[in-house]
């Protein structure tokens, strides 16, 4: 081979110095040759012919046999010199050193040695690196595998399912830790044994050794490769659910088995607990809507087939918004759970609440809604008579930690047959008696009829048309003056709302107001008379100069006084209409401030800052008393009609009236009585004291023009109040019998 000459090359004619003595010996036999040459020739003269004839031959032999010596030992030099090159080079080979060559020049012969020697040599270099890649190889796949099993040993170890391996014929040959925490036996008692007969229930264990047979014969299994779920064994012999898939592989030549086995003990439990969550209030563990509708729309069922009846009650927490505001909402649950407790210890055993095995039951609607389900009964009155226990028991004290509360409840009951549809209509039949009976008074139940369903569609109707009434501009304001008792002159107006519907016509406030509170309809309702009221009174105060009326009364619904921004609210109407404060009164009724005494004397505070006047209306309807007059900061009180109608014939009504009116003088409120309707009443509310009246006697509610035409009529008389007689002459009347109540 030719190329460049590798550093460690050697060229092998070179081993021509290393016979530099053997040429030397050479040349010294060659002179001796010719020495003896030149003996013989001068012997030649002395010895006789035959004598140098054989001389000469044996000279001439001698040189042959010198030569031919001188020769071989020149050939041999050389082998010698090729051969301790070939060791020099062979040597650093076997050292390691593969980059070893020779150099190819030379003779024929040594050509050939060394483009042998040199591709004997890169041959070995091939195949040693190709040797080594191959070794490299195997160390590497040695290590992958080594580090595979100790992977797949630790995975196996530290897995949260079990991994159970089996032979072939069912013995355990590797359980993992997680398969000891499961089944609580230690690998070193499972290994060896049977899994059929250490896991595997007693019932199970014939299908489990046909199912391995079979398979071992064809190779079929219908689980292998998929999640199937069945009972298993713990070492304690308890029972519990898992979910097992199985693989087949080989070890070591033979076929075995790899169950993956997951503990479903928690996960049923979980979808028991979710089951029963999605039936049953987790407060308080009475079934819910979606379990209460599924019984009912049995019970009709049953109700259809036998033609009986059976009552639904609908029940509701007359003052748990107050509770449970008022006191927290622990305390308010804690309500609930106790309402709950009740229900189940008065009902009777057959009307046990929540029995799966009956029919009859209770549930919690939701909030503070509970029902009751009897079924079967015989008569309505059985309905009745457990209504009246339930309210009875219901109105008890409730002793709620460090908290004793009062609290009844309002109960709607519908007695039905087969002749409802839907468990929803029942229901909500039940909760439109329901309300019946907190309209009624609350504390109570009410039986539902078909009047009443009239009613409440005639409400929901009223309800659609009073949305529509905000958009289409149907509400109206009428004003009805407050006069002054004592000089008949322009006190106040009252601003009246109505309703003029575009086909019914006019519509009573007392049946849409209340329809409008039970919804937000009322605070844009009331945002609306807002506006209006004030824009109309500074409507008069530009052109009625002294006739206007010194204030403007206007109504505040129990939701706007509960609005936290009330007082911005009437202060920008004020603004808006460029009245002063002192200008606009707002009254507010009783039950507006009784269920949060604290937060309606806040609100009153903030709207008086601002100076406007307060009113208390309706005073007598609600359940304030006398003494809890001077915690509101009003400044006018209204006596409802109702205290009115006997005043003429009533000592007892007449001195209340006396006692109020007293009472208001000292504390600085204006009294003002509402629905006068005859001059006899003027003329007694005048000497018992009260400064103002409102009512037909002196005006209807009027439109913005008739107001404004009645003061000025009242502008130009002073006086309209007709003399009376002296109160004591009133009070030697009412002392008659005939006249007392």
């Amino acid at each position: 081979m030719s190329g460049h000459r590798p550093d460690s090359a050697i060229r092998l004619g070179e081993a021509r110095a290393l016979s530099f003595r053997g040429q030397l010996t050479l040349l010294g036999a060659a002179l001796l040759i010719g020495t003896g040459a030149v003996i013989l020739t001068g012997l030649d003269a002395l010895a006789s012919p035959e004598i140098w004839r054989i001389a000469n031959v044996a000279g001439a032999m001698l040189s042959v046999l010198v030569l031919s010596l001188a020769l071989a030992w020149r050939l041999v030099a050389q082998c010698l010199g090729i051969l301790d090159c070939l060791v020099q080079a062979l040597e650093r080979v076997a050292n390691g050193d593969l980059s070893q060559r020779l150099v190819e020049g030379g003779s024929r012969e040594m050509h050939r040695v060394a483009s042998a020697f040199n591709l004997a040599v890169q041959n070995s270099t091939r195949r040693a690196e190709n040797l080594k890649q191959s070794s490299l190889k195997q160390l590497q796949a040695a290590i992958e595998l080594r580090e595979s099993r100790e992977l797949a040993t630790a995975i196996q170890e530290t897995a949260l399912d079990s991994i159970i391996t089996i032979d072939a014929r069912g013995k355990i040959l590797a359980f993992n830790a997680a398969a000891e925490a499961t089944f609580g036996f230690k690998a070193s008692q499972a290994i060896g044994q049977n899994i059929a007969e250490l896991i595997v229930p007693e019932r199970l264990r014939e299908p489990y050794r046909r199912g391995l047979a079979h398979y071992l014969e064809s190779g079929e299994g219908p689980i292998l490769g998929k999640r199937v779920e069945m009972p298993a064994l713990r070492a304690s012999g308890e029972e519990f659910p898992v979910e097992v898939a199985i693989v087949a592989n080989a070890l070591r030549g033979s076929i075995c088995f790899t169950a993956t086995i997951r503990d479903l003990t928690d996960r049923k439990q979980a979808e028991k607990e979710l089951a029963r969550a999605a039936m049953y209030d987790r407060l308080t563990g009475l079934p819910n809507r979606t379990l209460l509708l599924d019984r009912v729309e049995q019970a009709l069922a049953r109700a259809r087939r036998s033609r009986g009846v059976f009552a639904l009650m609908f029940l509701d927490c007359d003052r748990f918004k107050l509770i449970n505001d008022g006191l927290g909402h622990d305390v308010g649950d804690a309500l609930l759970c106790e309402i709950a407790a009740r229900l189940t210890s008065e009902l009777r055993c057959g009307d046990s609440v929540s029995r799966p095995d009956s029919g009859t039951s209770a549930a919690r609607m939701g909030g503070d809604e509970f029902v009751v389900m009897l079924d079967p009964i015989r008569k309505a009155e059985d309905a009745l008579a457990l209504a009246d226990r339930l309210l009875a028991a219901l109105a008890r004290p409730y002793r709620l930690g460090p908290h004793e509360v009062f609290s009844t409840a309002s109960i709607g009951i519908v007695v039905a047959g087969g002749d409802y549809e839907r468990a929803e209509d029942l229901i909500r039949d039940a909760d439109t008696a329901m309300y019946e009976a907190k309209r009624a008074g609350k504390a109570r139940y009410a039986v539902f009829d078909e009047e009443m369903r009239k009613r409440v569609q005639r409400r929901h109707l009223l309800e659609n048309e009073l949305r529509r009434a905000i958009e289409g501009e149907q509400f109206s304001l009428a004003y009805q003056p407050i006069v002054s008792l004592e000089t008949g002159r322009l006190k106040s107006v009252e601003a009246l709302l109505r309703w003029l519907h575009p086909a019914q016509g006019s519509i009573s406030p007392a049946e849409f107001i209340p329809i409008a509170e039970e919804s937000d309809l009322i605070l844009h309702i009331g945002r609306w008379v807002l506006t209006e009221a004030t824009r109309q009174m500074a409507e008069w105060v530009e052109w009625l100069g002294p006739a206007a009326p010194p204030t403007i009364s206007i109504n505040l619904s129990r939701k706007q006084f509960s609005q936290s921004d009330l007082a911005e609210q009437v202060h920008a109407a004020a603004e808006s209409a460029g009245l002063p404060p002192s200008r606009i009164q707002l009254e507010i009724t009783e039950d507006t401030f009784a269920s949060d005494v604290p937060t309606a004397i806040a609100t009153m505070n903030a709207i008086k800052r601002l100076g406007f006047l307060l009113a208390i209306d309706d005073f007598g309807t609600g359940h304030s008393s006398f003494a809890s007059l001077h915690e509101f900061p009003a400044d006018v009180l209204k006596i409802d009609r109702s205290l009115l109608i006997d005043i003429e014939t009533s000592k007892q009504t007449a001195a209340m009236v006396h006692a109020l009116a007293i009472l208001t003088n000292n504390l600085g409120l204006a009294i003002v009585a509402e629905g006068v309707e005859r001059e006899s009443e003027v003329v007694i509310l005048r000497e018992l004291g009260c400064h103002f009246g409102q009512g037909y006697y002196f005006a209807r509610p009027l439109s913005p023009d008739a107001f404004a035409e009645f003061a000025l009529r009242r502008l130009a008389q002073e006086s309209s109040v007709i003399p009376a007689a002296s109160l004591e002459r009133r009070w030697a009347e009412l002392e008659s019998p005939a006249l007392n109540v």
